[in-house]
């Protein structure tokens, strides 16, 4: 898998594609007269062109907009929070994810 990208569980991130719909996001953002509805627009877009969940999309649009001193920040907190918050997370949807595998495994017997 190249360097830039990511896989978690079936969803893969490519990074230059991330970085480009971000810039187009960021690009939008500062363009006044395009008015909120064209920002909002360009965000879904980029949620179903990355396949991503919007509200995700939006985290990672709102750390990437930082001031360097100020991802500098909240870096320092946040990644140590993640990382103790996602064992947590992961143990509250295991039994969703236990059970789509299942649903996908039983259509895969019944073809």
């Amino acid at each position: 898998m190249p360097k830039d990208t990511v896989k978690q569980e079936e969803f893969v991130v490519d990074a230059q594609k991330l970085r480009a719909e971000l810039d187009r996001i960021h690009q939008k953002g500062q363009s006044s007269r395009e008015g909120s509805s064209a920002l909002g627009q360009q965000r879904k877009a980029a949620a179903e062109t990355l396949g991503c969940h919007k509200d995700a999309l939006s985290i990672v649009e709102r750390i990437d907009a930082m001031s360097d001193d100020k991802l500098s920040d909240f870096m320092r907190s946040f990644q140590p929070m993640f990382e103790a918050m996602h064992p947590q997370w992961i143990d509250r949807i295991s039994d969703m994810v236990d059970e789509a595998e299942k649903e996908t495994e039983q259509m895969d017997a019944d073809l």
